[in-house]
């Protein structure tokens, strides 16, 4: 799953599009098991630069970087990455890295919390 995963973030960002809502539920695997990326509702174009100034997807799975007050604008290639990351790390501990009981709290915990293995 997670080669086919860098695969198709290769290709989406070599094509000009970020993803910005990459999560488990948005990863399907066809007949032969091969996974495949999909809903692109939150996804946007680009053409010279990736960077981004408005968060979009699920708050779970957002990278650090979208969380922070500070940082104004974002690689949107970068955060994608890091969403991948986040659901490799779901799929193999069961669980979110990162948790708050609100909105803020998760954002927080992203922005603040050091990533525990």
């Amino acid at each position: 799953m997670l080669r086919d995963m860098i695969k198709a973030l290769d290709y989406i960002h070599t094509q000009g599009i970020v993803h910005r809502d990459i999560k488990p539920h948005n990863i399907m695997l066809d007949e032969s098991g091969n996974a495949k990326l999909g809903d692109f509702g939150a996804s946007e174009f680009f053409t010279d630069s990736d960077i981004i100034s408005k968060t979009k997807g699920t708050y779970l799975f957002l990278a650090p970087e979208c969380c922070d007050p500070n940082i104004k604008s974002f690689s949107g290639r970068a955060a994608d990455v890091w969403a991948l990351g986040v659901t490799i790390y779901c799929c193999v501990y069961n669980e979110l890295p990162f948790w708050g009981e609100t909105e803020l709290g998760i954002l927080e915990a992203i922005h603040k919390t050091e990533l525990k293995l």
